[in-house]
């Protein structure tokens, strides 16, 4: 019963599918997984078959399983010393041969080498002469090139009286560098002896020539280079380059009415009611006049509705386009200032709700800004580990120490008792502020705070001068008539004072260190 069940799993497998006698595939036998379970045979295919075959004179070649897998595949076996490979299996070696060398190659003279080797193949090791190739020579048992080339391409100069040339000049085979001297009268130029001449320029030089821009090159082919190759610009030529018209920008507008076009945002300007300029990206345009009676507008038409305006100076962030700023009185100065958004003192657009009225501020935005009292640092805290008894406790140490850092040695107390807090010098954190942060820190009335120390920037909008500011370690001013506080460095940094008209913005560029700013 045992042999008949055997014949019939066989018979079943074939019936299943499987074929026993396929010579392409088989099946690996099943096996036992660490959890006692049976898993069932894989079918692979075959890597060979047919008869064993010689590999060399010294093994075969035989195809069976060598790895248990089920399925075959070429495996080499070695044949015993005094044995050879004939038709596939290993047989006597023939007694009649022996091996006559030994050891690695060595020249036979210049011309070859000897090798040690079964050249008739008879199952024995002797010595075989190889020739070298043409230009070639034997070098420790090895042929090797008797030359190498050590040059390629054309003809260059090798100083201003001779040029190199690469060629076989010792007929060895092999190219080499070989400098030419130039006959007398002659200089090289571009690898060739030409004759001597002048050059007016250097090569690729440009220069203008009145509306056009002309460029040094040799024109005529004697070696020497003049101007010429004149390129006609359609505005003008400066500094050997086509400049395009820099108020080609500037919308089509006659008479009196028409706004003076501003170039270089840098410098102030004067003698008009009206301005027009370009932002070639988007970023916040703050504009500013001397005269504290002038309401200042920024417009995208002339013509139209302004996109901000206020006493003495308005802000807003706008996108790349033209945009006009209005005054009311044409003896005024006027200031522009135009803050990319790539740039350093880029800023965001954001909105802060405050407890004042209006309840929001559309941010960057100009309005009038409270002188604010000091707040007790963390230095201050190290050094006395209380806060201050007194409105002016502690405060000429404060303010030495700070004006260490601000260059600016002045100052009013500390913030009163019971704003923002229950002690002296304290903000909005009821804890000592960082005191680089003091020095330059403004509040807003904001009902969500920023995070301690965001920067936010505060422009002067009548100069355009900037410092980069600390905000969220104090709320407020209440009155609602301001947009917010800064400190007194702050003010004095920018020449200003209690009330005076500033903008304020939150800065894209958060690393920057607190204090004053070029942002242009």
């Amino acid at each position: 019963m045992k042999r008949f069940f055997i014949l019939c799993s066989v018979c079943a497998v074939s019936f299943l599918g499987f074929n026993a006698c396929d010579e392409d595939s088989n099946t690996s036998p099943a096996t036992k997984s660490d959890d006692g379970h049976t898993n069932p045979p894989v079918e692979c295919p075959n890597a060979c078959k047919g008869d064993d075959v010689c590999e060399g004179s010294g093994a075969y070649r035989t195809c069976k399983d060598e790895d248990g897998d089920g399925c075959k595949e070429w495996v080499t076996v070695s044949c015993d010393e005094g044995q050879k490979c004939d038709d596939g299996a290993c047989v006597t070696a023939d007694s009649s041969c022996q091996n006559t060398c030994e050891g690695d190659n060595y020249c036979d003279g210049d011309n070859a080498f000897k090798t040690c080797r079964d050249d008739n193949d008879d199952g024995c090791n002797e010595w075989v002469t190889v020739p070298c190739e043409e230009n070639t020579k034997c070098d420790n048992g090895t042929c090797v090139p008797v030359c190498q080339n050590t040059c390629d391409g054309e003809d260059v100069c090798d100083g201003e009286s001779a040029y190199k040339t690469c060629k076989d000049d010792d007929s060895d085979g092999c190219k080499a560098w070989v400098t030419v001297p130039c006959d007398e009268g002659k200089i090289c130029k571009e690898g060739q002896c030409i004759d001597k001449c002048t050059s007016l320029c250097e090569k690729d030089q440009k220069q203008c020539n009145d509306k056009s821009v002309q460029t040094c090159d040799d024109y005529n082919g004697d070696g020497c280079f003049e101007w010429g190759g004149d390129s006609l610009c359609d505005y003008q030529c400066s500094d050997g380059g086509c400049i395009e018209d820099p108020y080609a920008w500037v919308p089509a507008c006659e008479g009196d009415g028409c706004p003076d076009p501003v170039l270089d945002l840098s410098q102030k300007v004067s003698g008009k009611k009206s301005y027009v300029f370009k932002a070639d990206e988007p970023g916040t345009i703050i504009a500013g006049s001397s005269s504290k009676d002038d309401t200042v507008s920024i417009l995208a038409d002339l013509n139209g509705s302004s996109l901000a305006s206020g006493k003495i100076g308005a802000s807003v962030h706008v996108g790349a386009g033209i945009y006009y700023v209005k005054v009311d009185t044409s003896s005024s100065e006027v200031k522009i200032t135009f803050l990319p958004d790539s740039g350093k003192c880029g800023l965001k657009e954001t909105v802060i709700n405050r407890y004042n009225t209006p309840s929001t501020l559309n941010l960057p935005v100009t309005g009038k800004v409270v002188q604010e009292a000091h707040m007790f640092t963390d230095w201050d805290w190290e050094k006395h580990k209380r806060w201050p008894s007194t409105i002016k406790e502690f405060l000429d140490e404060h303010k030495a120490h700070s004006a260490e850092w601000t260059g600016i040695s002045y100052g009013n107390e500390w913030c009163p008792s019971g704003e923002g807090g229950c002690e002296y010098g304290q903000g909005a954190t009821s804890k000592p502020v960082p005191w680089k942060a003091e020095a330059w820190y403004i509040c807003m009335y904001w009902k969500n705070k920023p995070t301690p120390g965001t920067r936010f920037i505060v422009v002067n909008p009548q100069t355009g001068e900037a410092v980069v500011t600390a905000a969220g370690y104090e709320s407020g001013p209440g009155d609602g008539g301001a947009i917010g506080g800064a400190v007194y460095e702050v003010h004095q940094k920018l020449g200003t004072s209690h009330r005076s008209t500033l903008t304020f913005g939150e800065m894209i560029d958060q690393s920057l260190d607190y204090g004053p700013i070029d942002c242009n």
